[in-house]
């Protein structure tokens, strides 16, 4: 017990006495610390636990500071408490000097790290005891520096608000302590796996040329072309084609590119995926999406790799994506797409929220049980001009849960005032607003997919245009796939869709359904796509990843 006590006043003196030893080559101190370390031989395992473990060390780390703590006591500990990126007495590891000289790109607060490294090791200015103590700070500052990026890499940057369950922050501390071992440490490493189907490599690939090219001094805007001839509109859209994967070659700094016969058929590949024709030539819709500044392009690049993070690594062998600003339905099935669809989604005013939970079961022929909102906003403002719109509707009403008969003996205009007591219900007819069939996973925002008789609205480029549901391009289709499982054929499924009459049916397992926000996406392919911030969710998530 006397023993361990002396030890301990002993690591209380040294850690009295290190930030002088820091800063002051005084002789007597470094006296002091040799008659220290000899009582203690676990001199350099207990500076290192108790300087992890100090209140100055958590200052230093900010956010997620308790996380790394934990990680880097699990690195050191796995390595007996000895030095990682170097060697208590000898030179650093051969990656040491790259990696601060790499971390600049990803962290600007790294300017401690440098001058402290240069002193140990280029001014030589410290020796002995006092060269050992600023070996363990500049170990231990590297750690925190490495921990923290790839806390921020591999996990969500800020607290987003959809309806995601949080994944907690990945331990990163023994992959990147034999990283550090083998010398193969990678900054553009993420931890974490997004979904392969996402193509997430790919966006890395996309937003690496981005800076590349931000580098060799940016994009000109792009302006007018010429057959056969080259300019810095036709150099510019080269480059820009180049990020989105329609236009193969590699665009060199100073480089000419003329608008010949290749890179019109790459605008022309570009405008097809977008939806914007294929002209092949500059008009506005194509020069829009094309003059996007590289900056907010890189940033938009950024932030949707951020976004890809919080869905889960796993998300099932077999889901449904939905990509509102894309307005697309995808099933993907061991992470190959087996169906696409497009899809009609929220207004801005009643978006559909982001969130995910399991189909469970399909209702063909489906009565519509009217949401309160539509009913108080919608239906008794209508009804009081004419209430006979609830036969020219096929809609049932309801006072407190009985029936009305006849709309015409109610006094619509008090009907407001009591709009709680009221309820409507749609027929399963050709006018419901469900369609024949919905397809259900239960969940707090009451949404779901559905089929919709109005199909004209597929057609349509901009297609946020319901109450918060997803209405699906070919739900026959959907329901078939869903229920093939179960022997359904598709003159099955079609004749439950006009049954009119509701039936219910279990799928055989669940089937995880995401709703998601990409603005910007890249296929397995290598092509990126971009799409229309139709909520603005954008600019707000970007201020806050900046944050």
């Amino acid at each position: 017990m006397e023993n361990r006590t002396a030890n301990k006043w002993a690591i209380f003196l040294l850690f009295l006495i290190s930030s002088i030893v820091a800063c002051n080559s005084d002789s007597g101190t470094v006296n002091v610390i040799q008659k220290a370390q000899k009582q203690n031989p676990n001199y350099v395992c207990d500076v290192l636990s108790n300087k992890i473990h100090s209140v100055g060390y958590k200052m230093r780390l900010g956010k997620k500071a308790d996380h790394i703590v934990n990680q880097t006591l699990d690195i050191y500990g796995a390595n007996a408490y000895n030095l990682i990126w170097q060697k208590a007495s000898g030179s650093p590891m051969d990656m040491t000097s790259k990696f601060i000289k790499d971390i600049k790109q990803f962290n600007s607060n790294t300017a401690q790290l440098d001058t402290l490294y240069n002193q140990i090791y280029v001014q030589n200015k410290f020796k002995d005891e006092q060269l050992l103590l600023n070996k363990i700070d500049l170990d231990l500052q590297l750690t925190a520096a490495a921990l923290s990026h790839f806390a921020s890499n591999s996990n969500s940057a800020f607290n987003h608000k959809w309806d995601y369950q949080k994944k907690t922050v990945q331990n990163v501390g023994l992959s990147l302590s034999e990283s550090i071992r083998t010398n193969k440490l990678d900054l553009n490493k993420d931890f974490s796996s997004p979904a392969p189907f996402l193509a997430y490599d790919k966006m890395k690939e996309k937003l690496s040329l981005c800076q590349q090219y931000e580098k060799e001094g940016g994009i000109a805007n792009i302006g007018s072309v010429q057959a056969g001839k080259s300019n810095s509109s036709s150099t510019a859209l080269a480059q820009k084609l180049s990020i989105f994967g329609d236009y193969n070659k590699s665009v060199k700094k100073g480089s000419q590119v003329a608008f010949d016969d290749e890179l019109k058929s790459a605008l022309k590949a570009f405008q097809e995926r977008h939806e914007i024709g294929s002209s092949g030539t500059l008009n506005e819709k194509t020069l829009k999406k094309l003059n996007l500044p590289l900056s907010q392009l890189k940033e938009k690049i950024q932030l949707n790799m951020e976004r890809m993070k919080w869905l889960p690594e796993e998300m099932g062998d077999k889901f449904i994506f939905v990509n509102v600003p894309e307005y697309t339905v995808r099933v993907i099935e061991n992470n190959n797409e087996v169906m696409k669809m497009v899809a009609v989604v929220g207004d801005p005013a009643t978006k559909t929220p982001m969130f995910s939970e399991d189909m469970t079961h399909l209702i063909f022929s489906p009565i519509w049980h009217v949401p309160t909102s539509i009913g108080r906003d919608e239906i008794l403002k209508w009804m009081e001009y004419n209430p006979g719109l609830m036969y020219v509707g096929d809609i049932w009403i309801y006072f407190k849960g009985k029936r009305i008969e006849d709309p015409y003996t109610v006094d619509w205009e008090e009907a407001k005032k009591h709009w709680k007591d009221y309820s409507f219900k749609q027929k399963p007819t050709n006018q419901n607003s469900l369609g024949d069939v919905k397809f259900m996973f239960p969940n707090k925002y009451s949404v779901y997919l559905h089929d919709t008789p109005a199909k004209e609205y597929f057609g349509h480029k901009y297609r946020a245009l319901s109450h918060g549901c997803v209405r699906v391009g070919e739900p026959a289709k959907l329901a078939q796939y869903l229920l093939d499982d179960k022997g359904w054929s598709i003159s099955k499924v079609k004749s439950s869709m006009g049954r009119g009459s509701e039936q219910r049916v279990n799928l055989s397992s669940k089937v995880p359904v995401y709703t998601y926000y990409l603005t910007v996406r890249t296929d397995p392919d290598g092509k990126m796509y971009l799409y229309d911030d139709v909520y603005r969710y954008d600019d707000k998530q970007l201020k806050a990843m900046s944050l």
